[in-house]
């Protein structure tokens, strides 16, 4: 497949993206970076979807499932060496002005395992339990464009554009992810809203994007073997930029115009390394944006449940009308790998099934504001 890209259902990118300048040079900066062998729009519609699927089982990172028994299903075997995010390979890099607006234990949060979460930018020296790691966001900006440097090779780039929260309303953030993984690419358009429809919610002058790189870090040269599960086995990290790109190789590229968000990572498939709408944009970008871009309406975004739970009462009394519906919304913080998902996925005892239902809203990130009612409101930006 790697030098095979006639594709029927994915976008030729001379056909869309010249309407939408600053995407287009968004996409030119990582073509010019990375060398990508071709490069497609995908415009999120099932036959793209399914074409992607089809690419990944004839790379056999997919294995087709029974299609009488578990139709459009497919089963993934990743790498042993891939299976997780790691916390030291989350890297939060804020602008120095804004550094020492963070208290200690703001910048660096122990778990209970003695393990500490956050590093901030590339560290120098030894570490401070009280202020943190010594950082330098744009050096860490320079080490991940080596990093990306000729790293998609031989291989398809794939042009994302994707939604955080509903298509319209006060949560909607927009962001464009390349990469070079086509099974990122099927999980994107199961997980979040994207496509042709929201690239074109870009002709808006008052919405930008958030440009997301990701890439496997494996380029592909004449004579090398497809692998199942490319990933790099040693360099991997996930780091999310809110200040804008002061590099000389940055500037140059022009990216210092793209404004102060940005996300890159590199060397891995894991979800929570390369699905970047996740933890990366509607985690701990969108709690920066929360914060400052409208101080006097600000919304934060937590690691938070969402669930909807609805008590339908019977008629107190016989003949008459039953009492309203109630509804009721719960959102819950828990910490990592307690069973945030399972709470999520309720279910209600078949005895009780009469008067109370549960469904599940969000089980992983909720955006949170007080209305102009009042209350408090959540979304699941996905």
């Amino acid at each position: 497949m790697a030098g095979n890209y006639n594709f029927k259902h994915l976008v030729q990118l001379e056909d869309h993206l010249k309407a939408f300048p600053k995407v287009k040079h968004f996409v030119e900066i990582v073509e010019s970076l990375c060398e990508p062998a071709h490069t497609v729009l995908f415009p999120g519609t099932p036959e793209a979807y399914h074409e992607i699927c089809q690419v990944l089982v004839e790379k056999h990172s997919f294995v087709s499932l029974n299609p009488y028994l578990h139709p459009n299903s497919y089963l993934a075997r990743s790498d042993v060496r891939d299976v997780e995010r790691s916390d030291d390979k989350t890297i939060v890099c804020p602008s120095p002005s804004e550094a020492d607006l963070y208290a200690p234990d703001q910048i660096c949060i122990e778990d209970p395992n003695g393990n500490w979460k956050f590093n901030w930018g590339v560290h120098q020296g030894e570490y401070d339990p009280h202020r943190g790691r010594e950082f330098n966001c744009q050096e860490t900006r320079e080490t991940m464009y080596r990093r990306f440097r000729h790293s998609m090779h031989g291989r398809v780039m794939y042009v994302v554009p994707f939604c955080m929260g509903p298509a319209t309303g006060p949560f909607t953030k927009l962001g464009v992810q390349v990469t070079d993984s086509p099974y990122v690419v099927a999980n994107m358009y199961i997980l979040a809203r994207t496509g042709i429809q929201i690239l074109e919610m870009l002709r808006s002058d008052h919405l930008s994007f958030v440009p997301c790189w990701h890439s496997l870090g494996m380029p592909l040269h004449p004579g090398d073997k497809q692998v199942p599960w490319p990933q790099h086995a040693t360099e991997r990290s996930v780091c999310c930029f809110t200040s804008v790109d002061q590099t000389d190789f940055g500037r140059g590229l022009g990216f210092h115009e793209m404004g102060p968000y940005s996300i890159m990572s590199y060397g891995s498939q894991h979800g929570g390394f390369s699905f970047l709408f996740k933890e990366p944009f509607s985690l701990r970008i969108a709690s920066h944006m929360g914060a400052h871009e409208n101080p006097e309406q600000p919304w934060m975004a937590e690691h938070m449940l969402i669930i909807h739970v609805q008590h339908r009462p019977k008629p107190t009394r016989k003949g008459m009308p039953p009492p309203p519906p109630r509804d009721f919304y719960l959102c819950g913080g828990f910490p990592t790998k307690c069973g945030k998902r399972n709470v999520a996925m309720l279910s209600v005892p078949k005895e009780f099934q009469d008067e109370w239902s549960v469904s599940t809203l969000g089980d992983d990130i909720a955006l949170l504001r007080i209305n102009d009612e009042g209350p408090l409101v959540a979304v699941n930006p996905e």
